[in-house]
């Protein structure tokens, strides 16, 4: 069997959806001659019912199955993970042969009161069933901070069971012990104005790399990075790191 050159599968984040990701999928398309996967994640896009009963272990399955039902078609798989897509991402690298990895606002570590709140939510979903979100006047999402694209790309839901984000945090334990593990050629995105992922997340790659990364830190995006106003220069950046990586001739 002949192998195909490239396979990008882009993870989207928790509580959101692939068409997330449709406008980096659309830009990779323009640019790079390879297939492209954007997976719905279990439980989402569904009732709050099905979604609260999701675990972080089918999340993680569920990538590790795209990965391994197609390692032997393609010269090399590189997976692209948004937020929580960036955290499952980084579990599945770190157990599967990968080529490359791309986080886009992937929170490791939050500041100390979302901390608290992540470590009481376990016994805090036996007296409080839903979290609910912080929406703008017209419900917009508030982690886009382009008013355009609020419109273009609404919430999902408007309010997320607190057993998921319970899940969701073990994802991310996972995903602090995965990242020491990862040597292959990686590339991390963060914006400054980003209430979900601060910066500390920066410095927390820094300490746990084994090597030298490709980073970037836009000025005026909020957490939903690629549909932002930075999400051309993030985009051109992706590319840049794509070309470097593995498509310079050496």
């Amino acid at each position: 069997m002949v192998k195909k050159d490239s396979l990008f599968i882009l993870v989207h984040g928790f509580s959101g959806y692939p068409e997330n990701l449709s406008l980096l999928k659309e830009y990779l398309m323009g640019k790079f001659d390879a297939d492209i996967l954007l997976p719905l994640l279990e439980g989402h896009k569904a009732d709050l019912e099905r979604f609260s009963k999701v675990k972080a272990d089918n999340w993680i399955t569920q990538i590790e199955e795209l990965v391994n039902l197609n390692r032997q078609k393609y010269e090399r798989i590189i997976l692209i993970g948004f937020s929580m897509g960036g955290l499952i991402s980084t579990v599945v690298a770190s157990k599967n042969k990968i080529d490359g990895l791309i986080l886009i606002a992937s929170p490791f570590v939050f500041d100390l009161k979302r901390e608290v709140a992540l470590f009481l939510a376990p016994v805090l979903k036996f007296f409080k069933k839903y979290n609910e979100k912080k929406l703008d006047g017209n419900r917009g999402n508030r982690s886009i901070r382009d008013k355009e694209m609020r419109k273009r790309f609404p919430v999902y839901y408007e309010k997320e069971p607190l057993s998921a984000i319970v899940q969701f945090n073990i994802v991310r334990k996972l995903a602090k012990k995965s990242i020491s593990k990862i040597d292959i050629p990686f590339a991390a995105f963060f914006s400054e104005k980003d209430r979900v992922c601060s910066m500390k997340n920066c410095d927390f790659l820094k300490k746990k790399m084994k090597k030298a990364f490709f980073c970037r830190v836009y000025k005026n995006s909020g957490h939903l990075l690629p549909l932002d106003y930075d999400r051309e220069l993030l985009f051109s950046d992706i590319a840049l790191f794509l070309e470097r990586s593995f498509y310079e001739k050496k």
